[in-house]
């Protein structure tokens, strides 16, 4: 059994996290999201048959990603203190990177979508296999098999049950939505060159309009908001070199700045429909703290965006995964590879 994607309530008392294991009966893997006291005392299951949960603004809801149902995965919301799960949108095709605007009304979410099955209907178990003709270097990838023109787009939907709306629409990949502290744009990466490079994609909340950041050949690991929106901390380079360094983007002059050169560790980006970035923290209106991997060793990083200086909080000697703050306490909350080979919180 794996651990991991633990996340603390906002008041601070209440962990959740996701337990996975391989259920060799059915074939398949399964999951299921767990709770314990801050410390992570007091474990117990928090609902079954579901994955990657993520705590309202006001603590009040859990939302989370489930293949319970007829088909495919269904976005759910339910009581923080438990009772009966409702479902707010369903997909064929996998879920990631679950967000709360910072209003509670509306979830963001990464979903992919078919312009040839625009109704999601999936295809005709009857029909033969078609002729695939190919249009783009891209046509294939690991962990997804054939994609033609199948993209990861983002989609929201109301937590008051209005339903799903799509919100981009370009064929190219989308991930890991994160909303501005104003509720009006998502920031997400835009995977480019079959998921080598990228850029990272301001999406009018409203509208769908995306404003690009950063060049076409470069790459985008991870990324966060400042405290008041103004500016967007990211990972990466100008062009794929697989180090990345930190920029700082402002938003109201469409600025870059590039902060790093030859910085000596790598941001943990995660893994492309497996794994989201451990996104940095912003601590003050100047210091980040991000997680990051050095010789093969997971750490806590701080950086100082006004001096560029960057010091290391804590090293591990071991991989870790995610990143999520406890702004009460400081306490730090990360999965981690035990020597045993299992994960734990």
């Amino acid at each position: 059994v794996t651990a991991g994607d633990p996340q603390i309530s906002p008041d601070g008392t209440t962990l959740l996290f996701t337990k996975s294991w391989a259920d060799p009966s059915a074939a398949k893997s399964k999951s299921a999201i767990w709770t314990a006291d801050a410390d992570g005392n007091g474990q117990r299951v928090f609902t079954m048959q579901a994955a990657a949960p993520r705590w309202s603004p006001d603590g009040s809801q859990v939302a989370f990603v489930s293949d319970r149902g007829d088909f495919g995965n269904g976005v759910f919301v339910m009581p923080a203190g438990g009772g009966d799960a409702t479902e707010l949108a369903r997909h064929r095709g996998a879920i990631g990177g679950l967000a709360w605007s910072p209003d509670g009304t509306t979830l963001a979410y990464a979903s992919a979508f078919d312009p040839d099955d625009p109704d999601d209907n999936g295809p005709d178990k009857d029909a033969a296999p078609s002729v695939r003709v190919v249009r783009r270097y891209d046509y294939k990838q690991d962990n997804r098999g054939y994609l033609n023109d199948v993209r990861q787009q983002i989609w929201l939907a109301g937590v008051d049950g209005s339903g799903k709306r799509k919100l981009t629409g370009e064929l190219v990949d989308f991930d890991a939505p994160q909303w501005s502290p104003d509720g009006k744009t998502l920031a997400a990466r835009i995977s480019l060159q079959n998921g080598m490079g990228g850029q990272l994609g301001l999406i009018d909340a409203v509208t769908g309009a995306v404003t690009r950041v950063g060049p076409e050949a470069g790459a985008v690991s991870v990324w966060a908001w400042s405290p008041d929106g103004s500016k967007i901390i990211f990972g990466g380079d100008t062009k794929q070199t697989w180090q990345s360094d930190l920029f700082l983007y402002d938003v109201a002059s469409k600025t870059i700045d590039q902060l790093t050169t030859d910085l000596p560790m790598q941001p943990e980006s995660g893994f492309a429909t497996i794994a989201l970035p451990a996104q940095p923290i912003w601590l003050d209106d100047q210091t980040v703290l991000l997680a990051a991997l050095r010789g093969g060793s997971s750490g806590l990083y701080r950086f100082d965006i006004e001096t560029a200086e960057l010091e290391l909080a804590q090293d591990f000697g071991a991989v870790h995964s995610g990143l999520m703050l406890d702004r009460a306490t400081g306490a730090v909350y990360q999965a981690a590879n035990s020597l045993e080979g299992t994960g734990k919180i």
